[in-house]
């Protein structure tokens, strides 16, 4: 993986744009494969701007899972390229934006937009949006998405100044209610 960054600057001298290019190859092996950790490559690409008012990403991945190294577990995605792509916008008025689309055996999308409620220092930021899907993920490891439309709301709450945030996706698709929660934290040193 290579980070490579271009600052732009403005007649101040001050930087008024980053464009950041990151070209990555991965290669994992392994002694013992099985659902959770099997042998693949994979190459990728990412693209990410950031502003003073807006900033986001354009990511483009490949992988390939040979099928001679995975030989333990059967399945219709080894030996078969499978591609990603991401998009990820934001912008300072409190509007994000995030979509991907992957193909392989089943071609599957997500999309996601949510905006900015509430953002104060003392009460954290609230944001609310709507979600579109066609899959849902059943499993831990390789193979994890099975085909389901459902689409929802999207609801965000990150404390402030403490790196703590809880999203919660809420909806309906076609084998019934949706629900997931996941509560996230970051450590800085």
């Amino acid at each position: 993986k290579a980070d490579i960054n271009n600052i732009f600057y403005d007649e101040n001298n001050q930087w008024n744009m980053i464009l950041t290019h990151t070209p990555a190859f991965s290669l994992n092996g392994s002694t013992n494969p099985n659902r959770l950790n099997i042998a693949s490559m994979g190459l990728s690409y990412t693209l990410q701007l950031l502003t003073r008012d807006y900033g986001g990403s354009l990511s483009f991945s490949t992988s390939y899972s040979p099928q001679g190294l995975n030989a333990v577990f059967e399945n219709n995605s080894l030996g078969k390229i499978g591609l990603f792509t991401a998009l990820n916008f934001y912008h300072q008025v409190g509007w994000q934006f995030y979509g991907s689309l992957s193909w392989g055996d089943t071609n599957f999308y997500y999309l996601e937009s949510t905006y900015n409620l509430l953002r104060d220092e003392q009460w954290g930021t609230i944001s609310l949006g709507p979600y579109a899907s066609n899959y849902v993920t059943a499993t831990r490891g390789f193979n994890s998405q099975v085909q389901d439309n459902n689409y929802g709301g999207v609801l965000l709450y990150t404390l402030p100044n403490s790196g703590l945030s809880l999203r919660a996706r809420l909806g309906t698709g076609e084998t019934g209610f949706r629900g997931e929660i996941n509560i996230n934290g970051q450590i800085k040193f």
